[in-house]
């Protein structure tokens, strides 16, 4: 018989911390092994039972620090301390327009699931369905990066970086960004996220790195170089052979938008005048769009494993032979600028 998934349940309402013990223990294959409302206690209950995945509130007992909640800064401490797939678990989250949720992602967790008022059948099975997920997500301690790898130069058409990311993807591609700031060329980004924080996180990505950021709601005639453009929910970005953005619909693939549908069609209409960064996350999207992209000329990286959150991304990208170079994630913005400043030679 296969051994239950271990939970440390983390929420300072002693109702509802009650009864997310129930939800969670309900198919018999989760079981919450110690639960916590403090920060402190949460840190230490991760450290004594080595969980498998952590649920987290972000308003927790005892003071805030720094004026944030003090479930962000548990998050951190746990990541710090003892790393672990955390899933926060928050009614805090709902607002399209908080801060807070990708916050709570970039501090480490891995996701995010906004806690109803009122728990359904469906929303409690798709709690317990997203904590046996997080059980298999792999995440790792920063370490420092070596020394960064040199690019060669391309030719091709209108000069676009072109970005993607999952799971650990909101700081790996704020870090990204906060170096490419004054760049001659659109800046374009998928980032897989429930469609409630799409919005939010470009407004983060627009405070943690001080550039223009905008979710493509319509398509854009005529992207801006040094503009960040993020693929809106449940739509494919994608350039067309004029230089412009659009957004498609089809294919109803497992993720959309897609890192793939981005890729594929940058390599066709930018070809060697493209550069594409494949970052953190889980599965596979992405892969074989970049090597589309490499096979057409242009300038492929993907983050190393040592600084990758969840080291799948990357790794199908090694697979596919689509990156000519694997960077730690600082040296990602740097080599995207030396990339762009050989493109237009």
């Amino acid at each position: 018989m296969t051994a239950a998934l271990r939970v440390v349940v983390v929420e300072d309402s002693p109702t509802q911390r009650a009864h997310l013990v129930r939800l969670l223990e309900e198919d018999l294959d989760i079981e919450v092994v110690a639960v916590a409302a403090t920060r402190e206690k949460a840190v230490a209950a991760v450290v004594e039972h080595h969980p498998d995945v952590v649920t987290m509130d972000l308003v927790l007992e005892g003071p805030a620090i720094d004026h944030a909640p003090a479930g962000l800064g548990a998050i951190r401490d746990v990541m710090a301390l003892a790393p672990t797939p955390i899933l926060v678990v928050s009614s805090h989250i709902g607002d399209r327009a908080s801060l807070v949720a990708i916050d709570a992602l970039a501090a480490g967790a891995a996701d995010a699931f906004p806690r109803p008022s009122a728990w359904t059948e469906e929303q409690s099975a798709a709690l317990r369905e997203q904590v046996r997920i997080l059980s298999g997500v792999a995440v790792v301690r920063r370490r420092p990066p070596p020394d960064p790898a040199v690019l060669p130069p391309r030719r091709g058409g209108r000069p676009v970086v072109a970005l993607g990311a999952s799971t650990g993807g909101p700081p790996a591609l704020s870090t990204v960004l906060e170096t490419l700031q004054g760049i001659q060329a659109p800046v374009l980004v998928v980032q897989h996220l429930h469609p409630d924080f799409v919005e939010s996180f470009t407004a983060w990505l627009r405070k943690t790195t001080n550039m223009k950021a905008e979710v493509v709601r319509e398509p854009v005639g005529q992207p801006r170089d040094g503009q960040v453009y993020v693929a809106p929910a449940d739509r494919h970005l994608c350039l067309d052979g004029r230089g412009s953005l659009t957004l498609l619909e089809a294919p109803a693939s497992l993720h959309r938008p897609a890192v793939d549908e981005l890729f594929r069609s940058v390599a066709t209409h930018s070809g060697g005048r493209a550069v594409a960064a494949l970052l953190t996350g889980m599965g596979e999207d992405g892969a074989r769009g970049l090597r589309a992209i490499r096979d057409s000329g242009g300038v492929t990286i993907a983050q190393d494993e040592a600084t990758s959150a969840v080291y799948g991304m990357p790794r199908a990208a090694l697979q596919h032979d689509a990156a000519e170079a694997v960077l730690p994630l600082t040296e990602i913005g740097p080599a995207i600028r030396r990339a762009l400043a050989r493109v237009f030679v």
